[in-house]
């Protein structure tokens, strides 16, 4: 079972903090836009090319953020579409600004939404993303049920986040906004979520700054 993270955590400010990088909202949602763009640019660089996208597969990015996933996303899938759902109102203001050429050509779609409860068919997608969300599932794996109910048979996930000895010195990782893992417990959740264990693999990162990071790839 996923835990969240260890110990007594300070209040007020970085609970606020936790909340915004959660769920953005706001003037105070918008400066944590701009700054996850800075945070997940290298985890994003490596989670989408673990997802090895094609130039015509269907993607869908969940938890996009400022959008910088979903423009890469993009430019790999030329042939494509490409899919995104963001709990953020300020989230979907922010990636529709930066993606606005792929939604003007009908290549890219946007909207909010909640991930436990994904607004597509069944075997809609040929690959998922999530970079930095997992924090933010579900413990009894509904939300990763919900990844492999519209992946098509053969279709892959890719899922970052931080490991959960690094953010157990981030004092906004808050067990009250996230869930934190180490390779043991993200493994466990998404077969929780109805992944086959072998086909499970986990990959440790290490970051700048000392930042360990996993990456879980999945197929269905």
């Amino acid at each position: 079972m996923a835990k969240g993270g260890q110990g007594r955590r300070g209040g007020g400010l970085w609970h606020r903090l936790g909340r915004q990088l959660a769920r953005p909202q706001g003037r105070a949602g918008a400066l944590a836009g701009h700054l996850m763009a800075w945070v997940n640019r290298r985890p994003n660089a490596l989670a989408i090319a673990a997802l090895e996208v094609r130039p015509d597969d269907h993607v869908l990015e969940i938890g996009f953020g400022p959008g910088d996933g979903l423009a890469t996303l993009a430019r790999r899938a030329g042939l494509g579409h490409i899919h995104g759902i963001d709990g953020s109102p300020a989230m979907l203001a922010q990636a529709t600004r930066r993606n606005a050429q792929a939604i003007a050509e009908g290549r890219m779609c946007l909207a909010t939404g909640d991930m436990r409860r994904l607004p597509f068919p069944d075997a809609s997608f040929d690959k998922v993303l999530g970079v930095n969300v997992a924090y933010f599932f579900d413990p009894d794996g509904g939300a990763v049920g919900e990844i492999h109910r519209v992946l098509r048979p053969g279709g892959r996930v890719s899922l970052y986040v931080t490991d959960r000895a690094t953010m157990a010195g981030w004092p906004f990782a808050d067990p009250r906004t996230h869930v934190t893992y180490d390779w043991v417990d993200l493994k466990h959740i998404i077969a929780r979520g109805g992944f086959e264990p072998a086909r499970v693999m986990i990959r440790a990162l290490d970051l700048p700054l000392g930042v360990k990071g996993l990456i879980a790839t999945a197929r269905r």
